[in-house]
C-alpha cells in the first residue's frame, strides 16, 4: 500500500491478504456481500422522510365549509410510520451481521485466528510506520476483532 488509508474498505484488504486463499475466507466475503446487498434493497425502499413538523388537522369550519378537505395529519402519521419502521429494520442490520460475524469467527481455529489477529495489528503497525495510517486511531481500530474491517467496509454509508 502506497496511498493513504481512507476507509475500511482499504483496510479489509489486510485482512483478505492475511487469510489468504482460506476457506474462512470466502465464507467472510460471502457473509459482509449478503449484508451489503441487504443494506442496498433496503436503501432502494427507502421511504420519504415525512417533515419535521406535523401539519395541524383542518379545523371544523373548514371541514364544514369543503367536505373533502383532507387531514394532513393523518398521511403524516402513515408517512412518520412507515418511515420508523424502515429505519428500524435497516439498524437491525448492524447487530445481526455483527452476531453472524461471531459465528463465522467461532467456526475457526483459535491458533489461526491469534495468527490472524498478530499479522492484521503487525500490518496496522506497519502502515502507521510509514505515515499512512493515524496512530492515535490504531487502538480503536483493532478494537473489534479480526473480520470487523469486513463488517464495516460493508456497512459503510460512503
Amino acid at each position: 500500500m502506497t496511498d493513504l488509508v481512507d476507509h475500511y474498505a482499504t483496510l479489509a484488504t489486510l485482512e483478505a491478504a492475511a487469510m489468504g486463499e482460506h476457506p474462512a475466507a470466502a465464507a467472510l466475503v460471502a457473509l459482509v456481500t449478503q449484508q451489503r446487498a441487504a443494506l442496498d434493497e433496503l436503501e432502494l425502499a427507502r421511504p420519504s422522510r415525512p417533515s419535521p413538523h406535523r401539519p395541524a388537522s383542518p379545523g371544523a369550519l373548514l371541514r364544514w365549509l369543503v367536505p373533502d378537505a383532507r387531514d394532513h395529519g393523518a398521511a403524516w402519521d402513515a408517512q412518520q410510520a412507515a418511515y420508523e419502521a424502515w429505519r428500524a429494520e435497516r439498524d437491525d442490520v448492524e447487530p445481526r451481521t455483527s452476531g453472524e460475524l461471531a459465528a463465522w469467527r467461532a467456526t475457526l481455529d483459535p491458533a489461526w485466528l491469534a495468527a490472524l489477529e498478530v499479522d492484521r495489528e503487525a500490518a496496522l503497525r506497519g502502515l502507521v510506520s510509514r505515515d499512512l495510517y493515524p496512530s492515535h486511531l490504531v487502538a480503536f481500530t483493532l478494537d473489534g476483532g479480526f473480520g470487523d474491517w469486513h463488517r464495516l467496509a460493508a456497512l459503510a454509508d460512503d
